[in-house]
């Protein structure tokens, strides 16, 4: 389910993506792995680089298509799977609604859409194909890093 303060747009929130954006620390005690879908090569290395500041125990693995993506997704597991909706083939619904339907012993990822889409009507559709979370990046980048973040911790060291 998206959280609440997720689906929120705030005029506070005016942060463009930025390369230099340094999220708080985390202790990595397992491995983390994360599928990054998206097709915006500036985009793919700010993201990126701000997951693997949180040490080398967390693994990014990064696709630009829909198709990459459930590619990616036969089979193997992702803690977190970070989904943009515009991509160079497909788009993030196509990920979401496979994630949503597959036939797999493995548990879902965390689900969370960073798209430049703020309009409610394609939060209520991610909602509705079962995103955890929602974040405009043009507007809310640095709460989804530190969403990411906090998702990293939190299945870097399971209680």
């Amino acid at each position: 389910m998206i959280s609440t303060q997720a689906l929120q747009t705030r005029s506070e929130y005016r942060v463009q993506p930025q390369v230099d954006y340094a999220p708080p620390s985390v202790a990595v005690a397992q491995p983390v792995s994360i599928l990054l879908v998206e097709d915006s090569p500036a985009l793919q290395q700010s993201v990126q680089e701000s997951c693997e500041e949180l040490g080398d125990r967390v693994l990014v693995a990064v696709v630009a298509s829909a198709e990459e993506a459930i590619n990616a997704l036969e089979g193997v597991h992702f803690d977190l799977a970070i989904i943009d909706i515009e991509l160079r083939e497909g788009t993030g619904f196509d990920v979401l609604d496979y994630l949503r339907t597959r036939n797999s012993s493995l548990a879902p990822p965390v689900r969370i859409m960073l798209t430049n889409h703020g309009e409610a009507a394609y939060r209520k559709k991610a909602a509705r194909l079962g995103a955890d979370y929602y974040f405009d990046k043009s507007l809310q980048f640095e709460p989804a890093i530190d969403t990411i973040t906090e998702q990293i911790r939190r299945h870097a060291n399971p209680a």
